[in-house]
């Protein structure tokens, strides 16, 4: 089955106009040994309000072959989905080809989740019960999940499983990578995968895992405990698998989110970035006073004087090395290290102990914190003879 998105989903008005019933208007039927509703007349508003995830049938009886197919998958369906047919040749949806002004035609099958239209619809009815299921389960729960506004949902839950990512990334929607990911994810089903398109939700995933848009396609394997991420770029589709098997053979470096290194700085304060921060902050040599903030943090604007005065004040300390982390614009690849706000304001020792400072954020309070980390290790700050 070509999993290729539409670019262009039905509107809600076009939707209110095609689902003709709810399951709790007072005209509901029920059908005769099935769960499946049949709806007379349209209150479409409350449906929709109501059930988020529906599968509807447009059908021309009740005794045909289709419907007993329809009747017997709701049995399942039913238990995922709120299910319901309409038999008024009014209500019949038109022509995925003609447009609106088309003959219309029975037995389509239209799913909803979410509130919105899955697309593309099913124009006839399948074969067999079975076969309808495992096209709307599919639909509802997508082995590729586009990384989309639409699908967010799905990829929170996705994102949040124990189960390391694939994340495919394309310049451009393409069939045969949609085909090629969904294999992959039968054929590696402990995984989950996650599709990037064009635009700016695509955008806002390059950007979380530090990706350029020169280096598509590409592919990324996400560990889930580490969150370390191994990356390939301008790949090929036919890659894909041997791709995942390179990954879980561990034949593929690690790849690191991180700014451009900076040219060396005299000053006080260094800038660190994702590929220089762990050999720096981690050295058994030195001790480190590091200041994590985010470009966009009003807090982080507030507190950047006093880190300032403060580095002036403690430049002198042998063996501390003070600097400064974009925590958005780069990857900090040690678990050792974690922060979940802005600015975080850390000491660490050289033997990896990890201190933060909590309370006031003022110079002389960071001094204080320094001071009193610094000589807890055996270090001396000139112009004192504190007794540790």
């Amino acid at each position: 089955m070509a999993w290729k998105m539409s670019q262009t989903l039905m509107s809600s008005a076009i939707m209110l106009m095609m689902l003709g019933f709810v399951s709790c208007s007072p005209d509901a039927q029920q059908s005769s040994g099935t769960p499946t509703l049949y709806f007379s007349k349209p209150t479409v508003e409350t449906w929709l309000a109501t059930h988020p995830s529906t599968l509807v049938a447009f059908l021309t009886s009740n005794d045909t072959a289709e419907f007993r197919v329809y009747a017997e998958a709701a049995t399942t369906l039913s238990k995922s989905v709120s299910v319901g047919y309409v038999l008024e040749e009014a209500l019949l949806p038109p022509c995925a080809s003609g447009g609106a002004t088309a003959a219309r035609k029975p037995c389509t099958v239209i799913l909803q989740r979410h509130g919105m239209p899955v697309t593309p619809t099913l124009e006839r009815m399948p074969s067999s019960p079975k076969e309808l299921v495992a096209w709307a389960m599919e639909k509802l729960n997508p082995p590729v999940i586009p990384f989309t506004r639409e699908f967010m949902k799905e990829f929170q839950v996705a994102w949040n499983t124990i189960a390391d990512k694939i994340l495919i990334m394309l310049p451009g929607d393409d069939e045969k990578w949609w085909e090629a990911a969904v294999a992959a994810a039968h054929a590696f089903p402990k995984l989950k995968f996650v599709m990037g398109l064009p635009g700016p939700d695509g955008e806002q995933l390059l950007d979380m895992v530090g990706v350029k848009a020169e280096e598509l396609p590409a592919l990324m394997a996400i560990e889930h405990w580490s969150q370390a991420k191994y990356l390939e770029r301008k790949a090929d589709v036919q890659e894909m698998q041997p791709f995942i098997k390179r990954y879980q053979a561990d034949l593929i470096p690690r790849h690191i989110k991180s700014e451009p290194e900076p040219a060396a700085d005299d000053g006080p304060i260094q800038v660190w970035v994702g590929t220089t921060i762990v050999d720096t902050v981690l050295s058994p040599n030195t001790s480190a006073f590091l200041f994590i903030h985010a470009k966009f943090c009003q807090h982080s604007k507030a507190v950047s004087p006093a880190f300032e005065e403060a580095a002036q004040a403690l430049k002198d300390l042998p063996n501390l090395v003070i600097g400064r982390f974009d925590g958005t614009a780069n990857e900090l690849p040690s678990a050792l290290i974690e922060y979940k706000g802005f600015p975080t304001i850390y000491y660490v020792s050289r033997s990896n102990l990890v201190s933060q400072l909590t309370g006031e954020r003022t110079a002389h309070a960071m001094v204080g914190f320094v001071h009193r980390l610094y000589q807890s290790e055996g270090g001396t700050i000139p112009g004192r003879h504190d007794e540790l």
